[in-house]
């Protein structure tokens, strides 16, 4: 009886046979495990490394103790707020839905905690450690993958752990709004030390998608409080 080879055995004595990885399908990652902010609002969570962080940037409006966070919308007066205060991107609830909510440095550095009950904003080092552990291509890896909220191109976003870090913008001290869909920024909770008593600054990160080539993916730098950024909780 005459064998059949398999097409790809044929393939290969002709052509040699290789997986294509641009037509591979993304598998979705499966969340196992959630928690609720004073709000009601769920987020998932996820492990990476020792740590066990949001999967979903914080959208609550209060603080743990049921203090409201100020929701700050006049662009005019934003840089001179030196309280507690959020936004909403351009305030728009469809990419507050999206992106969550953007926090001045006063509503992170805050005794009543704005993340859920058992976590916290994550420091410095904090931060830090999750990079390390990621190693190199750090942002690809935790970025949310494909372009339904980057702007294209993201081709090297696989967001293998499902952190799903989106690209959310910010709101910078006078007041308007810059770069969603483009990069995302994220509050630490550490200071920048030294910080003038008159113009203070604080750590914040940021990532890139693949459009910023000449810029880091990921990083580390300092700003003013009075800039709304993401925020995404550690466990404590």
């Amino acid at each position: 009886m005459k064998k059949i080879l398999p097409v790809c055995a044929i393939l290969l004595l002709i052509f040699g046979c290789k997986k294509d990885v641009a037509t591979t399908p993304h598998v979705p990652f499966v969340y196992t495990d959630s928690v609720a902010d004073i709000d009601g609002n769920y987020y998932h969570t996820i492990t990476i490394g020792s740590q066990i962080w949001l999967a979903e940037n914080l959208r609550t409006t209060r603080f743990q103790n049921g203090d409201a966070i100020f929701n700050h919308t006049s662009s005019g007066t934003w840089s001179y707020v030196t309280t507690p205060a959020y936004v909403v991107y351009k305030n728009d609830s469809v990419a507050g839905n999206i992106y969550g909510n953007l926090y001045n440095y006063w509503a992170v550095n805050d005794s009543r905690n704005i993340c859920p009950p058992g976590y916290h904003v994550p420091g410095y080092y904090e931060w830090q450690l999750l990079i390390s552990v990621l190693g190199n291509s750090s942002s690809d890896k935790i970025r949310e993958y494909g372009s339904k909220h980057w702007f294209r191109p993201n081709d090297n976003a696989t967001d293998e752990y499902g952190f799903a870090a989106l690209p959310g913008g910010f709101r910078p001290d006078y007041g308007e709004y810059e770069n969603v869909r483009l990069n995302g920024y994220f509050w630490t909770a550490s200071h920048y030390i030294p910080s003038s008593p008159s113009f203070p600054q604080a750590w914040y990160v940021k990532l890139s998608s693949d459009l910023n080539a000449d810029q880091p993916t990921i990083g580390l730098d300092y700003i003013s409080y009075v800039t709304g950024f993401s925020v995404r909780c550690i466990k404590d």
